[in-house]
């Protein structure tokens, strides 16, 4: 039994670790090198992937939302309000 909870603890520990180091480089690259930033964006579907093949849909889920709410003031402080682009971002 607990052998199972520190392979639960490691998982969850090496998402959220990914999900942070994706979002420290994203969040220091310049905002002006589109292409990496794509690149740092698409990255985020890694730990999602993990999160729902480890834990099922709620950890997929949830690992989406922890994303979003490390990616969202990223968008909301370099585009523009109200524009089209913020859409495409996300």
């Amino acid at each position: 039994m607990i052998s199972s909870t520190r392979n639960k603890a490691a998982r969850i520990s090496a998402i959220a670790l990914l999900v942070i180091c994706i979002t420290i480089l994203h969040y220091r690259t310049d905002h002006f090198h589109i292409t990496i930033h794509i690149l740092f964006r698409e990255m985020y579907f890694l730990p999602i992937f993990l999160g729902g093949f480890w834990f099922g849909m709620y950890g997929g889920v949830g690992t989406s939302l922890f994303v979003t709410l490390l990616y969202l003031p990223y968008v909301s402080l370099h585009f523009p309000k109200g524009s089209a682009v913020i859409i495409s971002a996300m």
